[in-house]
């Protein structure tokens, strides 16, 4: 990819640069801005993280509950990641639901 611009006499510039990795690896490489008065080189070093996330259940049974009772049981996600991980939990089955929020 390549950016074209002109910066104006007594001008500043900011460039914004970014990292999108798509497997879990160090990536490295670099940026060259070429001007008139020369060429500067910037070294890119970006580390990816895939997501670490373990769940303390695989099956929850909710056995034997009368009709309009409520059974609950705790599911534990733990995360070992050192990014915020957003969660969506959805359900195939109305008769399941969270009121966690």
């Amino acid at each position: 990819m390549q950016i074209k611009g002109t910066l104006n006499p007594r001008a500043l510039c900011q460039m914004r640069l970014a990292f999108m990795p798509l497997i879990e690896t160090v990536y490295k490489g670099t940026a060259l801005l070429e001007t008139e008065e020369g060429s500067f080189s910037i070294e890119l070093i970006g580390k990816s993280e895939a997501p670490k996330i373990t769940i303390n259940k695989r099956k929850i049974s909710f056995n034997n509950v009368k009709i309009n009772n409520e059974k609950s049981e705790m599911l534990l996600i733990s995360s070992k990641c050192t990014i915020p991980m957003n969660l969506n939990l959805n359900f195939t089955n109305d008769a399941f639901y969270s009121n966690e929020k």
